[in-house]
C-alpha cells in the first residue's frame, strides 16, 4: 500500500498523567491525517469526499493539530461554488449527486466564521462573503408560516432516531440561527450594516419561531412538524445544546435546557455520532461545564480503545444506521476527532482570544491530572502549555510566538492552590 495524504505537521500535541486521554488523541490526530487529502474527506475507504458538514469539524481540529489553514480555505471556496448550481450550498462537493443537506449548508456558513476567527484572513473573507450572503438569502426563502426553515431536502443531522422524514425539521432552523448569527458577525468586521441589519432580522424571525413551539410539559423543543400539519411527539438531545449554543432561548427555559444536557430524559432521543458530540460538548464549553466534557470523552471512546481502535469511528456502536457485525461503519472517520479540540482547550487550557492567533487566555482545568503539556498550533506558530500539581503549588509554564498576548486565568480546579504562571505568583 502507498499511503498517500496531505502533508501535515505536526504542530500540536497532547500528553498528561492519564494515558486515556493521550491514547484517545494519539488515535483521533491519526484519524484526521488519513481523511486529508487535497480536501477534508469523511473517511479513507468507501468515499473519499469533502461533505461539507464534516469538514467543518475536521477543519476545527486540524486548525489546532496541525494548523492547516489553506486546506481548510479550499473546501471553503469549492463549497462556495456548488451555489453557482444550486439555491444552498451541496452536501458533498464537487458532485454530480445533487442534494441539499441543509444542516451542513448551514454548518459552511459557520465554518467560513471559523477560518476567520483561526486566520484572521479579513481578505477571503470580504471575497466569500457574498456567498454566505447568497446561501442564507435562499435558506430565507424557504420559511414557512411561521418563520421556520421548511424544504423538502435531506433533513437529517445524526445517524440517532431523530423524527426528520419531514419538511420542517426544528435542528435545520436552529442551525440557521447560528449561521445568520455567523454571517453577522463577517458583516461587522466588513463594515456590510445593511446585511447585518437583515442577518438580525432573520436570525429573530428564526428565534421567535423556534420557540413558539416549546413544550412546557417537556421542558423541551420537539423533533419537527409533520408534513400534515401535527407537532411531533418526539424530543431529541439536539435539540437541547443546539438553542443553547445558538442562543435561542433565555431564563428559565435556558435554565431547562441546562438540566435536560446534563441530565436528558429517558424519552429523549440521545447521540448517535461523534460528529453531533462536538456541538454538546460546543455547549458545554459555553456553559462552563468542562468536567463533564472530559468524563464524557472517556465514555465516548473508551469503547473504542477497549477493541484496540488505532483511528476513532464514525458512530457509537448500536447507532441507529448500524446493521451488522461490527461496532461501526466506518472505523476512520475524522469527523470524531473532537478530542483534539477539547483536551488542548480544557486540560492545557488554551483558548483564542480574538481572531489570527494575536492573543490566548491560559486556563488549564486539572480533570483529576498531576501534569499535563502540549501545544495548539496557530497561524503564527505553536502556543505550548506545560503544567503540575505538587502538593498545593500548581506550575503553570506557556510559550508563543513573537507578538502574542499571553494571560492566565484561574478556574474552580485551581481554588486553594498556590499558582505560579511563567515564574510568577498568580494566586
Amino acid at each position: 500500500l502507498i499511503e498517500s495524504t496531505y502533508p501535515i505537521e505536526e504542530r500540536g500535541r497532547f500528553n498528561s498523567s492519564d494515558e486515556t486521554l493521550n491514547r484517545i488523541w494519539t488515535i483521533a490526530a491519526r484519524t484526521l491525517k488519513l481523511c486529508m487529502e487535497d480536501v477534508f474527506t469523511d473517511c479513507p475507504l468507501y468515499e473519499q469526499t469533502l461533505w461539507v458538514g464534516d469538514a467543518r469539524n475536521e477543519a476545527l481540529f486540524a486548525y489546532t493539530a496541525f494548523g492547516a489553514d489553506d486546506i481548510a480555505r479550499r473546501c471553503i471556496r469549492l463549497a462556495a461554488y456548488s451555489l453557482d448550481r444550486h439555491p444552498m450550498v451541496q452536501c458533498q462537493v464537487p458532485s454530480t449527486w445533487e442534494t441539499i443537506l441543509p444542516a451542513w449548508s448551514f454548518l459552511w456558513n459557520i465554518m467560513i466564521w471559523d477560518y476567520y476567527e483561526h486566520t484572521g484572513d479579513a481578505e477571503f473573507l470580504d471575497y466569500i462573503y457574498p456567498y454566505a450572503m447568497k446561501n442564507l438569502k435562499a435558506a430565507a426563502a424557504y420559511s414557512d408560516e411561521r418563520g421556520l426553515f421548511s424544504a423538502p431536502f435531506w433533513n437529517m443531522f445524526d445517524w440517532s432516531g431523530i423524527d426528520d422524514g419531514h419538511r420542517t425539521v426544528l435542528h435545520n432552523s436552529m442551525f440557521a440561527a447560528g449561521a445568520a448569527g455567523a454571517a453577522a458577525d463577517m458583516a461587522i468586521v466588513l463594515g456590510r450594516d445593511d446585511d447585518l441589519a437583515w442577518l438580525r432580522s432573520y436570525r429573530q424571525t428564526l428565534k421567535d419561531a423556534i420557540n413558539s413551539l416549546w413544550r412546557d410539559d417537556a421542558g423541551a423543543f420537539p423533533d419537527s412538524v409533520r408534513d400534515d400539519g401535527t407537532v411531533s411527539g418526539k424530543i431529541s438531545i439536539h435539540n437541547v445544546f443546539l438553542p443553547l449554543l445558538y442562543d435561542i432561548v433565555e431564563g428559565e427555559r435556558r435554565d431547562k435546557l441546562v438540566e435536560h444536557m446534563l441530565n436528558p430524559p429517558d424519552n429523549m432521543t440521545p447521540i448517535g455520532s461523534p460528529f453531533a458530540i462536538l456541538y454538546l460538548f460546543e455547549a458545554m464549553e459555553k456553559y462552563g461545564l468542562h468536567a463533564e466534557i472530559i468524563a464524557r470523552i472517556r465514555e465516548a471512546y473508551q469503547p473504542m480503545l477497549d477493541l484496540g481502535a488505532t483511528t476513532v469511528w464514525e458512530t457509537f456502536a448500536g447507532a441507529p444506521n448500524f446493521d451488522g457485525n461490527f461496532p461501526t461503519r466506518s472505523h476512520t472517520h475524522a469527523w470524531s476527532s473532537a478530542p483534539l479540540y477539547f483536551l488542548n482547550r480544557i486540560v492545557l487550557g488554551i483558548v483564542p482570544e480574538g481572531p489570527g492567533g494575536r492573543a490566548f487566555r491560559i486556563s488549564p482545568h486539572l480533570s483529576g491530572l498531576e501534569w499535563a503539556e502540549g501545544a495548539s498550533a496557530t497561524i503564527t506558530g505553536a502556543v505550548s502549555v506545560s503544567w503540575r500539581l505538587e502538593g498545593n503549588t500548581l506550575t503553570v509554564v506557556s510559550e508563543a510566538p513573537p507578538g502574542t498576548i499571553l494571560h492566565f486565568a484561574p478556574n474552580e480546579t485551581h481554588t486553594g492552590l498556590a499558582v505560579t504562571f511563567n515564574g510568577k505568583k498568580v494566586q
